[in-house]
């Protein structure tokens, strides 16, 4: 979920609900001021007076103290992740403004915007060198992610990491010689932290610093240079039918020594935000969790930092429509969603009103493929135009079944998949040997049309920015991906 609020929550739905149902006609802004919010990062000025927080997809300054936010960007472009520059000056950001994940940079005052990097690649989680020369970030141009290292005053972009793995979050020691990043290039349902010479440093050699059990994010370097900071999530993990699956279970912010070493926690029992902590003078430490900013110095109980920001609501007025809802008349169905044309090109199965519909082209009324209190969608024909596959909660989660496309709507459907979550978007290969599908975390996977044991195809890495940043790898995106 893209980004969630606590107790604002309450306060925006009941605005939206207020403009539903037309008690203001006219065009009214709605003011909605957030007080909580769910993973939203924090970045700390360089002399610790002023914060930077990315909430609602906009960047806010604010005093350390805590206070109101002052919105520096406008909330169009899904901005994400900021960090300051050495000086203080500005502020560098990922954004999705132009149609893909790009680094970007603004004015500490809220002017100066501009792109840093734009191109089809996802350009991600910036952080400035300590000299303000260079931005690191991580980037899928190479086709994985890689630790990438951008000239400011060129916008030349050099690839620093080469690994068939993702390697990813990048933070600088306090000197810039040495850049440490997470990679997976470690067992599966690990975490490794490296370290790698810095370009035009004394040593550019690679070695690996930590492993952790869980899903570890965003490394944040001491300002004494020997400690790093991050947030490991950990898993309960479990197998079933082969397949391994996992649920995440504490989230807490871990010490390393940056030379290697025992990691100690420091925190416990909260939901630490997957986003940079930012360290103090007095080597206590900034960070976001709980719905909220905290600071912890020490062995001391973490603080609430209190903020608040606003957001304005402004819906244009337009005519309402009167809706009838007691008429016995026959309605046009709204809602038609994922119509699929069959191979021969004289029908078209689609789903509405919960239910899988079969239309002839010849425009003769659609038919009910199936009929029952579930959920049925995401129909697709078999090359041969005898049956269909589709998604269905009628086993209590969203599976893959299939049914002959003649059938009527009482008759049985075959159960193809019976994983944990929800596997959706099935499309039948052209040879009709397999059916590609996604399934909860975003995996491709396949499995005989016949049924049998699913095959993962394509992993999607989960990324602390959803929403937009989130590129689903499915099946009608990626019909070269069928197996043979």
């Amino acid at each position: 979920m893209d980004r969630r609020t606590k107790t604002a929550l309450a306060v925006t739905l009941g605005a939206i609900v207020c403009l539903s149902l037309g008690i203001q006609e006219g065009s009214h802004p709605v003011e909605v001021t957030f007080e909580e919010g769910t993973n939203f990062a924090v970045a700390l000025s360089p002399d610790g007076s002023n914060l930077v927080l990315d909430l609602q997809g906009t960047l806010w300054s604010l005093p350390v103290e805590g206070g109101e936010g002052r919105a520096l960007t406008d909330g169009l472009g899904d901005d994400r992740l900021p960090d300051y520059s050495p000086d203080g000056r500005r502020v560098v950001f990922q954004s999705y403004r132009s149609g893909s994940w790009d680094i970007w940079a603004i004015g500490s005052d809220g002017n100066g915007l501009e792109p840093l990097t734009h191109g089809p690649f996802d350009d991600r989680e910036p952080v400035w060198s300590p000299d303000g020369t260079s931005v690191a970030f991580s980037s899928d141009r190479s086709g994985n992610y890689d630790i990438c290292i951008l000239n400011v005053a060129s916008g030349e972009v050099a690839q620093l990491t080469i690994d068939d793995e993702d390697d990813y979050m990048p933070t600088w020691s306090p000197d810039g010689s040495v850049i440490a990043f997470l990679s997976d290039r470690g067992a599966q349902g690990t975490t490794e932290l490296w370290r790698i010479g810095a370009p035009g440093g004394p040593d550019s050699h690679e070695s690996k610093i930590a492993s952790f059990e869980g899903r570890a994010s965003s490394p944040s370097w001491s300002r004494d240079g020997r400690q790093i900071v991050l947030q490991l999530l950990v898993e309960r993990v479990y197998d079933l039918s082969g397949w391994r699956f996992s649920e995440g279970i504490a989230s807490d912010l871990v010490l390393v020594p940056s030379r290697g070493g025992e990691s100690t926690k420091m925190t416990s029992g909260e939901d630490v935000f997957p986003f940079r902590a930012q360290w103090m003078r007095n080597r206590g430490l900034i960070y976001t969790a709980d719905g909220h900013l905290r600071r912890i110095s020490g062995r001391a109980a973490p603080q609430d930092i209190p903020f608040s920001v606003k957001v304005t609501l402004d819906r244009p007025a337009y005519p309402r429509r009167a809706a009838s809802l007691s008429s016995e008349g026959r309605l046009p169905v709204r809602g038609i969603v994922g119509p699929v044309l069959s191979p021969d090109g004289k029908r078209l199965a689609f789903s509405a009103l919960g239910d899988i519909w079969i239309a002839r082209a010849d425009g003769l009324e659609p038919m009910l493929l199936t009929r029952d209190e579930h959920l049925d969608s995401d129909p697709d024909w078999s090359p041969d135009g005898r049956d269909i596959v589709f998604s269905s909660d009628r086993a209590g989660s969203m599976d893959l079944w299939w049914k002959k496309a003649d059938a009527a709507p009482g008759g049985e459907a075959t159960r193809l998949t019976d994983l944990p979550g929800a596997e959706v978007d099935p499309e039948w290969s052209p040879d009709g040997l397999w059916i590609a599908f996604t399934d909860e975390e975003d995996r491709l996977q396949v499995i005989p049309a016949e049924g049998g044991r699913p095959r993962l195809v394509r992993t999607s890495r989960t990324l602390p920015s959803t929403g937009a940043a989130s590129r689903r790898s499915s099946p009608r995106s990626m019909s070269a991906s069928r197996t043979s």
